[in-house]
């Protein structure tokens, strides 16, 4: 076909990309790519389709974007889509790869669809407790209880102090038997890049006993042996995929033993605290023992994450963050709660230290006390984690900044200075309450004064209701009536 004449947007891989030297980015995983260049009197928009990538989709997304487009929540009002009758795209040349390989939250799990307008997904990821769920108490309680932790004498994960039972993490038995069922899963699932091994969830109990165990040291230690003898097992058939561990709670803290972690062992860190302020800063908050988590803390959460990759020799390594706010205190599922450029400080620390990938425990999740409703009042923390991962290039202010524009057109400065206001109100809080995913009081991030601050955003914003449109003006009005409605709130937990 003879497309001279005239001006073209193609999409995907065509004949006229290949004429145009415009050759589509493959393999998977490891090279997810867009690309939007114009040339001459055309705009190619394609990206790397393989696997679980959707190159092509993203950049389209990105195209639409940069045209005025954005999404914040899959309600209609909070979507904005400009009527442009005449399009005058001049210089085009963008190359773009995704800060994180994997970028995922409950907003991915529950709304995949619309998680891809903020660019969600990415290499496919298993995360959470794995070896539960494939060395289960029904099949292998009786026939192999030396698989089990010797707690109080007795191997029977049925006798445990809670629902959460361990295993005898050195038994290699158990690690031969664990590798042949997550070979199994890679067979069946090729494009799944790691699956999580991570201990059975739970605390500091009902870990074994036996003096195998309890020789290396710690359950961090335990838990790495664990690893390394599945990770050496699958590393036979498949090298290249990682064998994942978290680092939370009782295995929060280094190694003492001296192990070093297989090439091809992946440690999740939690960011067990310092909830509302930048890790870069190194802060030690709080220090000494906490009754949740039962962890002693010495030190911040940076040089204990350091000083972990140090210790183990760790090649491979995620995050976990709990923004899961209401969870433990049902209060701020109506409070609005800003992170702003601390989420992409953050980000950049993890990306600096080797982080390949996110998972934010955040999003719509009844577990969490957050529904699809709750898209209006914390659209500005879950899409600034969510585009932060996919372009470093960004802060968080930034991310707000291009979102108040589409969103609130003459009001967007003064809605921009309100969300900075709860970033900062959230930014200089120094609760020593919060841990994991337990947030501070409200009042600790709203005080008396930040309060005051954020009220005198907020006249600002109400100043310009008469200047902008009436689906303007109605998003305002929503978000003006969260904080008002939170403000009784703040000081009753």
């Amino acid at each position: 076909m003879d497309l001279s004449d005239g001006n073209y947007i193609l999409v995907g891989p065509t004949a006229q990309t290949k004429k145009l030297g415009i050759i589509q980015p493959k393999g998977y995983p490891g090279n997810e790519q867009v690309i939007l260049k114009r040339i001459k009197n055309y705009v190619v928009l394609i990206g790397n389709d393989d696997g679980e990538f959707r190159g092509t989709e993203f950049a389209v997304n990105m195209f639409l974007e940069k045209l005025g487009c954005g999404w914040y929540g899959p309600n209609e009002l909070w979507q904005v889509i400009p009527e442009i009758k005449n399009l005058a795209i001049d210089k085009l040349d963008i190359n773009h790869k995704p800060q994180f390989s994997a970028r995922i939250s409950n907003v991915w799990f529950n709304y995949k669809k619309f998680s891809y307008r903020w660019y969600m997904g990415g290499e496919k990821k298993f995360v959470g407790h794995g070896v539960s769920s494939l060395i289960t108490r029904e099949e292998f309680a009786k026939s192999k209880p030396e698989w089990f932790a010797l707690v109080n004498g007795r191997r029977d994960p049925y006798t445990t102090t809670d629902t959460y039972w361990q295993y005898c993490y050195t038994n290699h038995d158990l690690a031969r038997e664990t590798a042949k069922r997550i070979i199994n899963i890679f067979d069946n699932d090729p494009n799944l890049t790691q699956y999580s091994i991570a201990a059975n969830d739970g605390w500091d109990e009902n870990w074994c006993e036996c003096s195998k165990c309890t020789s290396l040291g710690s359950d961090s230690d335990e838990l790495l042996y664990f690893a390394n003898n599945v990770a050496k097992e699958v590393a036979k058939k498949y090298p290249n995929k990682k064998l994942t561990l978290l680092s939370y709670h009782t295995t929060f803290l280094p190694p003492v033993s001296g192990i070093k972690a297989e090439p091809n062992v992946e440690m999740m860190f939690c960011r067990e605290t310092s909830m509302t302020v930048p890790l870069d800063l190194g802060l030690k908050i709080p220090t000494g023992y906490n009754s949740i988590t039962r962890v002693t803390y010495v030190q911040s959460w940076k040089d204990n994450f350091k000083e972990y990759i140090r210790k183990a020799n760790l090649k491979n390594i995620a995050i976990w963050e709990w923004h899961c706010i209401a969870a433990d205190r049902a209060v701020w599922a109506k409070i609005p709660w800003v992170q702003g450029n601390v989420s992409t400080r953050n980000q950049k620390l993890w990306k600096q230290n080797g982080a390949s990938y996110i998972f934010y425990d955040q999003g719509p999740s009844a577990t969490y006390n957050e529904t699809e409703k709750s898209f209006e009042v914390r659209w500005p923390l879950w899409y600034v984690s969510a585009k932060g991962m996919w372009d470093k290039s960004l802060t968080g202010e930034q991310i707000l900044a291009d979102a108040c524009n589409k969103l609130f057109g003459n009001a967007s400065k003064e809605m921009l200075a309100y969300y900075k206001a709860l970033a900062d109100s959230s930014e200089q809080c120094r609760s020593s309450k919060s841990i994991a995913w337990v947030p501070p009081n409200p009042s600790e991030v709203y005080t008396t004064a930040r309060i005051k601050v954020i009220d005198n955003a907020v006249a600002a914003v109400k100043k310009k209701l008469n200047s902008v449109s009436s689906v303007q003006k109605q998003r305002i009005e929503n978000q003006i009536e969260y904080w008002q409605n939170a403000k009784p709130l703040i000081f009753t937990n």
